[in-house]
């Protein structure tokens, strides 16, 4: 699997996650996970797909971030 783009917007009360890749196998499912310490992950949801191979393809996914605290944004 090959990752062409990530991007995340914040959006009211969610973050829309934007992503681009390229697959070298074939591959049922995205797992997305969040963490607001850089160190733990809890998965926040699930992208279920038909992969195409080794062409381009683009997914996007809404998390849900109304429970976590405004301080836990930041940006890089």
């Amino acid at each position: 699997m090959q990752f062409l783009q990530l991007s995340g917007v914040l959006q009211a009360n969610h973050v829309l996650l934007k992503w681009v890749v390229i697959a070298s196998k074939e591959v049922d499912h995205f797992e997305v996970e969040r963490s607001t310490d850089n160190m733990n992950y809890i998965k926040t949801g699930t992208v279920s797909i038909r992969s195409k191979l080794n062409e381009q393809q683009n997914f996007t996914f809404k998390d849900d971030v109304s429970n976590v605290k405004k301080r836990s944004f930041t940006t890089a």
